[in-house]
């Protein structure tokens, strides 16, 4: 939760910043693929971790687990890499998530500017 907030926090600042130089549809174009970039890289980087302590499992580094290399911490790493269908579906569908992110987040900067103006006014 509190990672989503500061992301939503860094992506209002961002828009702010960014909204005085370019237009509105070129910032959410950018950090929509900013945040897809950054998801994707993320998960690749914690698969390449479990990679990595699987890779301390084989003793005589053949490059195949034989029954006495196979523990049940071994397997259970095995387990969360073999089961992750979410990395593999983002991928395809990711950037149309990001994207509506960064549309509501842009949206709430719109409205919050919007009142900004309006309470200036009176």
């Amino acid at each position: 939760m509190t990672t989503l907030v500061l992301l939503s926090l860094f992506f209002f600042i961002a828009i702010f910043l960014l909204s005085k130089k370019f237009s509105f549809l070129k910032i959410i174009i950018s950090l929509s693929f900013l945040l897809y970039i950054l998801l994707i890289s993320s998960d690749q980087y914690e698969r390449f971790e479990i990679e990595n302590e699987m890779i301390k499992f084989d003793d005589n580094k053949d490059g195949f687990y034989s029954k006495d290399e196979i523990t049940p911490k071994f397997l259970k790493l095995e387990r969360e890499l073999i089961s992750d269908t979410g990395s593999n579906l983002f991928i395809l569908i990711g950037y149309p998530i990001c994207l509506a992110y960064i549309i509501l987040i842009s949206l709430l900067f719109k409205i919050l500017q919007f009142i900004n103006t309006k309470i200036r006014q009176n």
